[in-house]
């Protein structure tokens, strides 16, 4: 039970931490070009393919 428990927690953080990074880069992009607001946390897709973008460079 606790060794399923624990794949589970690790699976939901790697998951959080891909969207977090996702997300970082979309506020890196939306500061360059020049907004001072947060952007919208939607495009969970899109947020996904930018931290992927990010992980093989």
């Amino acid at each position: 039970m606790a060794d399923e428990l624990r794949l589970v927690l690790f699976a939901a953080v790697i998951l959080l931490a891909i969207f977090e990074a996702g997300y970082v880069y979309r506020i890196l992009e939306e500061t360059i070009k020049g907004s001072k607001k947060l952007p919208k946390f939607n495009n969970l897709r899109l947020m996904f393919y930018h931290c992927l973008k990010e992980l093989t460079y």
